[in-house]
């Protein structure tokens, strides 16, 4: 139900041969128009700017926008490693058909660096060379991330050698990443229906509808911050079962990293931090309103209440 990388790549490189030239040049051209306006960009400085290939997002509008900085791309050196080069001189072809800078090498203030999709804690998804992710382990520089819109995904899943961007620019946002905070969700179900929850009036998404659960703090695994979540939320003793799905959502004060998690519990809630409570069906799921960050654990959970209403 959680895709591995290599689903999640697939996934993705469906979705980017979908879109038309025309959407991804739309999309680049957006993207060009925000990118002077960061911070990191705010004063001339050297920018190392991928070229693109194939169905990548366009180069040209953002080397473009970027003009008055001094510009580099990579070229793989000897050894398979990446450097940057000025692009002051020709290009030349390099490995894979992805064409090398041939300037002088340079260290870039800012990197501008492609994928196949985000989150929106910074995590990408890359191709799987892995060049990058070894650039940047020893790069002290500002990383921003560029892609169209519909390459952001509910949660890209990390090793320890990958390397996250500190911002994200699409066509719709500008995104300045934030270190997410864990949180757990727990899909309680009973007789084929999930256990829902209303967040009281006066607190951050008053009103919203969620899966409840709560912060997961320092030491704990997610299964045991969500155990001690629900019992100190609704009274209930649960066992909390392997993730079946993840969710990273940016809310204008926190990013939040959503864990979705089935658990199994007796006893009836006694709600001390909702207003309201329902049982629904994978059939209902849409009658409430959902906070934003839970509503991409939908999909996965309507797909686990049919498989509990067909075992």
């Amino acid at each position: 139900m959680i895709p591995t990388k290599d689903e999640l790549r697939r996934q993705l490189r469906g979705r980017r041969r979908a879109r038309t030239p025309e959407q991804r040049e739309a999309a680049a051209h957006a993207i060009a128009a925000s990118l002077p306006t960061l911070p990191p960009l705010g004063r001339r400085c050297t920018v190392g700017m991928y070229l693109s290939v194939r169905a990548e997002l366009p180069s040209e509008p953002l080397l473009a926008a970027l003009a008055e900085h001094t510009l580099a791309a990579p070229a793989v050196a000897p050894g398979g490693h990446m450097v940057f080069r000025t692009l002051d001189a020709p290009v030349a072809p390099g490995l894979l058909g992805i064409p090398d800078a041939t300037g002088r090498e340079v260290v870039p203030d800012v990197v501008i660096v492609p994928g196949l999709g985000w989150d929106a804690a910074g995590h990408r998804l890359g191709t799987g060379g892995g060049y990058y992710d070894r650039y940047l382990a020893g790069f002290a520089g500002a990383v921003v991330g560029v892609g169209p819109e519909v390459e952001v995904v509910p949660w890209v899943p990390t090793e320890a050698h990958d390397r996250g961007v500190g911002w994200l620019v699409t066509d719709a946002r500008i995104l300045e990443v934030q270190r997410p905070i864990r949180v757990g969700a727990a899909a309680w179900i009973r007789d084929g229906r999930v256990f829902v929850a209303q967040r009281r009036p006066g607190v951050a998404r008053g009103g919203c509808w969620e899966l409840p659960g709560g912060k997961i703090e320092a030491g704990e695994s997610d299964a045991e911050g969500l155990v001690r979540e629900l019992r100190e939320e609704l009274g209930v003793a649960v066992v909390a079962d392997q993730p079946f799905a993840h969710s990273i959502h940016a809310y204008p004060e926190v990013t939040v990293h959503l864990v979705g998690m089935r658990v199994a519990g007796v006893g009836e809630p006694v709600l001390r931090e909702h207003v309201a409570c329902e049982w629904l069906g994978p059939d209902e799921l849409h009658r409430v309103q959902w906070a934003p960050a839970d509503v991409p654990l939908l999909g996965p959970l309507r797909a686990l209440l049919a498989a509990r209403s067909s075992s």
